[in-house]
């Protein structure tokens, strides 16, 4: 079976501009093989001390052969909780309108941090950012590699580097030139910069030289003792005997004490927060007292407790805490950590709660029944769903503000995400209908698309009978041609005579009459005929409704003709709206 999503092109990583609060770490773009659809998913990275709440994206769509398509994309991240070195939006897709597109640039045009101050972009390139250098790779000299970290911390991941207005610490972490000391290790800036080349190869030569000494020191000691131990070893072997009986009292006294205060200190670890390392010191006491179960469940279930305080408050620490549950092995094919097999992962909103709750139920379904277990599950489940029905409702709502806003493309695919949210199914239908309407506005292939949307889906709409028409066409209506007046629209009054008004033309007098289930219906008539001279030009159409105060007539071709909107509803709105956004667009 073929994968559903295929990954089209990817983004440089680590991108920058100087002075921005953050870096474009990741991004591609991605194609649903099943509708065709394209988006594009960004991974951002806050790189400075106040949280980020929100965050705007312009991306610019380009073909095959990278020429742009279409206009740019703005897209904002909301509802965020983003601390520094945390990274954000690489769950959230960022649909694009043209199906053609094979690659995109991108930059952050604005930054709202939690206080709601706000960084703007200046006129500045995205760029990116060099890839850290271990201090292997740039010395090619092992020794003098070890001699760097000697001197500078045996944890040092690569070489310090300035970059624009960054610096990168030997730890690998990124901050700014402002920044004298590292913000993780606080390592200070100007003492890795001092780095002198000559020093350092002189103490690796000492470092080997004093090294070498000891070797040899430690060789020829270890010979002369062996000469003496040849002489001594009759005596030896009679205190031998004896103190084996000593030592092994001692011993066992020693080895009790060692290990109450190993499992003192595991206790420790686990007030500390420091979870995984307490199950792997409890793993190593073994049988111990009740260390197995520590090890297996009882850490776990610390973990659980905290994870639910730091949901409910929403506090950031619970993402640094793993779902380990027990001592790490090697795992089989298809398991995972937790001793479990593999599952799916679960896509749940990107908050400091919803994750907090989502690592408490992975634990608590790897515990299984262990003390009131199913109680916390139940709480950690409430949460979790609490987070992701707010998701719901303010992706609901950001789709409602795109249909009445017109944009009901982004409006279509959230409602479509949403599936059987509220009435998300029919707003898709609403959006889809709204968007084919909108292309009655526009020139070219989109208003073919559109009148070719229409006329496949004639079929779909309820055919009106004579007494349905009769009842419903006595009324005021915004009316649109699909083959006249492009991006215009007329308010007509159809009058219970068979004549009405129209506001497009005062020369203009309509008429209308019901046969069967076929509505006549003419407009550019003179006023001064007569309605009995004009029976045998009129044009007759099917009357369908298309939805609640929308209707379409189909001339005998089965070609949409008209748009009756009933002027008090919501569609008469949307079609004043749309024939006006085209207006304008042609002014320009």
């Amino acid at each position: 079976m073929s994968e559903r999503y295929s990954k089209l092109f990817a983004l440089s990583e680590n991108l920058y501009s100087a002075g921005a609060p953050v870096v474009i770490a990741a991004g591609a773009l991605q194609k649903d093989n099943q509708t065709g659809k394209v988006f594009a998913q960004l991974k951002m990275r806050n790189i400075q001390d106040k949280a980020i709440k929100a965050a705007t994206v312009k991306i610019s769509p380009f073909d095959t052969v990278g020429k742009p398509l279409g206009r740019t994309v703005d897209y904002q991240y909301l509802d965020l909780s983003a601390g520094r070195d945390t990274d954000f939006g690489q769950k959230t897709p960022v649909m694009l309108k043209e199906a053609a597109t094979r690659s995109f640039a991108v930059s952050v045009s604005e930054v709202i941090f939690s206080d709601n101050s706000i960084w703007t972009a200046p006129n500045e390139v995205w760029e990116p950012l060099s890839a850290p250098v271990t201090p292997e790779k740039e010395f090619t000299d092992v020794e003098l590699a070890k001699q760097y970290r000697v001197k500078y911390g045996a944890d040092c991941k690569c070489i310090f580097k300035k970059e624009k207005d960054l610096w990168r610490c030997a730890c690998g972490e990124l901050n700014h030139n402002n920044e004298k000391n590292c913000h993780k290790c606080r390592r200070e800036a100007a003492a890795l910069a001092a780095l002198d080349m000559d020093e350092l190869k002189a103490d690796r030569d000492r470092r080997l030289a004093a090294e070498q000494k000891k070797a040899a020191e430690e060789k020829a000691a270890a010979a002369e003792q062996a000469k003496k131990t040849k002489k001594i070893a009759m005596i030896v072997v009679v205190a031998i005997v004896a103190a084996v009986l000593i030592s092994n009292f001692v011993k066992a006294q020693q080895e009790e004490a060692a290990r109450l205060d190993a499992y003192n200190t595991a206790i420790e670890l686990v007030e500390a927060g420091r979870y995984d390392e307490a199950i792997a010191a409890f793993a190593e006491l073994g049988d111990y007292k009740d260390s197995a179960e520590w090890a297996n469940q009882n850490v776990a279930y610390e973990k659980v407790l905290f994870l639910l305080d730091c949901a409910e408050r929403g506090d950031d620490a619970g993402l640094k805490i793993s779902t380990q549950t027990k001592p790490k092995v090697e795992a089989a094919p298809g398991q995972n950590q937790a001793g479990g097999e593999a599952a799916e992962e679960q896509e749940i909103p990107d908050t400091v709660k919803a994750e907090c709750a989502q690592k408490a139920i992975t634990i608590l379904e790897a515990i299984g029944n262990f003390k009131d277990s199913a109680t916390l599950l139940e709480r950690a489940e409430a949460l979790l769903e609490a987070e992701i029905d707010a998701k719901r409702e303010s992706d609901y709502e950001a789709a409602l503000k795109y249909l009445n806003e017109g944009d009901t493309y982004s409006a279509y695919y959230i409602f479509e995400e949403l599936g059987d949210y509220k009435d998300s199914a029919n707003k898709m239908t609403d959006a889809l209908i709204q968007n084919n309407l909108d292309f009655f506005s526009s020139a070219g292939k989109n208003g073919e698309q559109a009148l070719g949307y229409f006329s496949e889906n004639r079929q779909n709409y309820p055919l009106l009978s004579s007494e349905e028409i009769t009842s419903i066409i006595v009324n005021d209506w915004v009316v649109r041609s699909c083959y006249t007046a492009s991006y215009g629209y007329s308010k007509l009054t159809l009058y219970s005579d068979g004549t009405g008004s129209i506001s497009s033309e005062a020369t203009v007098r309509p008429y209308w009459f019901v046969s069967g289930n076929e509505f006549y219906y003419e407009t550019y008539v003179p006023a001064s005929f007569e309605l009995s001279k004009l029976t045998a030009s009129y044009n007759a159409y099917e009357l369908r409704r298309v939805t609640d105060g929308l209707y379409m007539a189909f001339d005998y071709r089965d070609n949409p003709e008209y748009i009756f909107a009933e002027s008090t509803s919501e569609w008469a709105r949307r079609l004043i709206l749309t024939a006006e956004k085209w207006r304008e667009n042609d002014k320009k």
